[in-house]
């Protein structure tokens, strides 16, 4: 597992400690996003917009398995979303309402 933020090193197999801590550091000046990566083409990945609403994504495999959640969600949940995808569970998975994103 990895956990890569706007312009810093990336961190191997962070703590759920470190992964709350980076989430909550996300600025709409900078950081504004940050990716926790499962390996090739598996990942949940974040960014702060100008409202500090955040943006969630996921990729679950190939291009075709590319997810947007609906609309902006705040800080906490997408917190717990993280949190639950670091812990391999399967709550971030309807935490959201999540959309296909057509990748071309």
């Amino acid at each position: 597992m990895r956990l890569e933020i706007d312009g810093e090193p990336a961190l191997d197999d962070p703590t759920p400690e470190d992964v709350r801590r980076t989430l909550l550091r996300l600025t709409p000046s900078r950081p504004t996003w940050a990716v926790l990566d499962l390996g090739v083409n598996y990942y949940i990945q974040t960014k702060i917009l100008e409202d500090e609403q955040f943006v969630v994504e996921y990729r679950d495999g190939g291009p075709d398995r590319h997810y947007k959640a609906d609309g902006s969600q705040l800080q906490d949940p997408v917190v717990d979303a993280f949190l639950d995808y670091h812990a391999n569970g399967n709550h971030w998975r309807t935490a959201f309402e999540w959309l296909r994103v057509e990748i071309s």
